[in-house]
């Protein structure tokens, strides 16, 4: 089900029980691929509580600060024929990397992190847009503003159901990505980006 969120999931059954905002789902055995941070922050409550070092895991591997504006751009003004990676110093502690033509696309997608990040997401996604337009003219000139058809930027700090990108193991957890891999009582999975190893 599409836009379904599970407020619970029972496990002190046989089975499992998801208690969602569409009723409740009675089933053998769940896939659990809610984020890190989301389930570290109790987005979806556990009944029984997780032990422990689950619960470890899920702070030991948190979500990073990162997001993506894509920008169509037609007509070959990327100046490029394949898919080419590009950093942009934009002042002397900041920068964007860019990814132009993926997939031989008319298309940039710029990823923004860390404190620029931060900065641009509590000013909003116009912020953002903006600061990644820029971002391509720095680099390919003033002529690439009239070329751009669309923009489009993510906000996923902001999404209370995945609060962060990429999972990042912290200094010294990195073996935390294996607790977060382990099945509970063989029938609560996890999968994601974050249990790879």
């Amino acid at each position: 089900e599409l836009s379904t969120t599970v407020d619970r999931l029972r496990w002190d059954g046989e089975g499992v029980r998801a208690e969602t905002t569409a009723g409740t789902v009675d089933a053998e055995a769940a896939v659990v691929t809610a984020s890190t941070s989301a389930l570290h922050h109790g987005a979806v409550a556990f009944d029984p509580p997780l032990p422990a070092w689950k619960q470890e895991a899920f702070a030991a591997v948190p979500l990073g600060r990162a997001n993506k504006v894509g920008i169509a751009v037609p007509g070959g003004a990327l100046g490029v024929e394949q898919d080419t990676s590009v950093l942009v110093q934009l002042g002397p502690d900041r920068a964007m990397s860019f990814q132009l033509r993926p997939f031989g696309r008319d298309f940039a997608n710029a990823y923004i992190a860390g404190p620029l990040c931060d900065e641009l997401r509590a000013e909003g996604p116009g912020a953002m847009e903006a600061a990644a337009i820029d971002g391509l003219v720095a680099m390919l000139g003033s002529d690439v503003r009239d070329r751009i058809r669309t923009t489009a930027a993510t906000c996923w700090e902001a999404e209370p159901t995945i609060l962060g990108a990429y999972a990042a193991a912290l200094p010294g957890a990195g073996h935390r990505r294996a607790d977060l891999a382990t099945p509970i009582a063989d029938r609560i999975f996890f999968a994601g980006e974050a249990v790879h190893q």
